[in-house]
């Protein structure tokens, strides 16, 4: 009986072990999988938000380069029809300050530009004027598509690196959720095995203590064994005295 439940155990130890790390494999990709679901649900609302923001900068920007535009070509349409009306810059459209020093800045300067300072000099007059807040808005023009292209060119990398960061935890969330389902399989099959290997073993203990208890011989001790030479040594005494008292030829 030792050696059959020695027998037992020995056989279980391993395949519980194989189950049990075949257990850990199918909780630690099971728990893969949570994290690579988050994180591509993380990457979709990120990429979302950006696409949102970029679209939003783009039509504030193209809104922005459109009036920019818009208002450069309506100063250069006035400054063309000033032209052609005074040929040159009338003395009567000189606003000069005979007696300043220095050049003051003019009142009203549009609001659009306020880094650019309307003066008025002994040399400039409203043309002149006219000439520098079309430059100003061809240049902010100008630099609003420069910061477009830049911010469009940001965007288009950061498009490109997280749809591959996409593709790269889609294809690993693939892979896992395929090993899981062979692991899975495994697992259940490897149960069903150890549950009938462990009947069988079961049935087989019973039979053999079966056998066992109809195969004991009765435990006899010394003191038995004695007693019993001494029964048996005492029934051929008297055998013997019986065939010498018995008469001759009888």
């Amino acid at each position: 009986m030792k050696k059959l439940g020695c027998f037992q155990s020995c056989s279980r130890v391993p395949r519980v072990r194989r189950l049990e790390e075949a257990k850990s494999e199918v909780d630690q990709l099971a728990e893969d999988q949570a994290t690579l679901r988050k994180e591509l649900a993380e990457l979709g609302r990120v990429t979302d938000e950006a696409q949102k923001e970029r679209a939003q900068a783009k039509a504030k920007n193209a809104a922005s380069m459109k009036e920019a535009e818009e208002s450069q070509k309506a100063l250069e349409a006035a400054l063309v029809m000033l032209r052609e009306v005074y040929g040159q810059v009338p003395a009567s459209l000189l606003q000069v300050e005979q007696a300043a020093l220095a050049a003051p800045v003019l009142e009203g300067a549009p609001e659009t530009f306020p880094d650019v300072d309307y003066v008025a000099t002994p040399q400039k007059g409203v043309l002149e004027l006219l000439e520098v807040a079309a430059s100003s808005y061809a240049s902010a023009a100008a630099e609003l598509a420069d910061e477009e292209q830049a911010e469009e060119g940001q965007f288009q990398h950061f498009l490109v690196e997280s749809r591959k960061d996409q593709a790269i935890k889609s294809r690993e969330l693939v892979h896992s959720e395929d090993r899981l389902e062979r692991k899975q399989m495994a697992l259940k099959q490897g149960k069903a095995e150890l549950a009938k290997s462990t009947e069988k073993l079961e049935k087989v203990q019973a039979y053999l203590e079966k056998l066992q208890d109809q195969c004991k011989a009765p435990v006899v001790t010394p003191e038995e064994r004695r007693q019993k030479r001494e029964q048996e040594l005492t029934a051929l005494k008297q055998a013997l005295s019986a065939l010498e008292e018995s008469p001759a030829g009888a």
